[in-house]
């Protein structure tokens, strides 16, 4: 059974260990550590913040020794594909036919040319690979 104190003592691992990894990292290695204590996965979730999906996921792994060292690394593809993934390169190209000078003139093109919809921060975003990729 958990306790407030183990609570707060969990939490405060994790986030020193962020200072040294990224938030997902630091939440598996608390996670494994208390697996490895033997908590149940419910008192887990409620020290760590954790779905219990991923706390299973984790027993498992950790169960599974072939699994284990990929217990570290974050998969590439995780979350979700940019609204611009696969036409990315048509837009970069658009960009450098014609001078859009603000976010709102590059939504609008988006819509027009491409019918994807968005916020200034994708138009943001854009326009920042945009240059990045000018620049090299």
């Amino acid at each position: 059974m958990k306790t407030k104190k183990q609570c707060d003592w969990s939490l405060a691992t994790i986030d020193y260990l962020k200072t040294l990894t990224s938030e997902t990292l630091a939440k598996r290695a608390a996670v494994v550590l208390l697996i490895s204590a033997g908590l149940c996965n419910k008192d887990i979730k409620d020290m760590t913040g954790m779905s219990e999906r991923a706390i299973r996921y984790l027993r498992h792994t950790i169960e599974d020794s072939e699994a284990t060292k990929e217990l570290f690394k974050i998969k590439p593809g995780s979350g979700r594909k940019a609204k611009t993934h696969n036409i990315e390169e048509e837009v970069f190209r658009e960009l450098d036919r014609k001078d859009y000078d603000t976010y709102a003139k590059v939504l609008a093109m988006l819509k027009e040319k491409f019918n994807v919809t968005g916020s200034p921060t994708l138009a943001a975003r854009i326009v920042k690979r945009w240059k990045e990729r000018k620049a090299m």
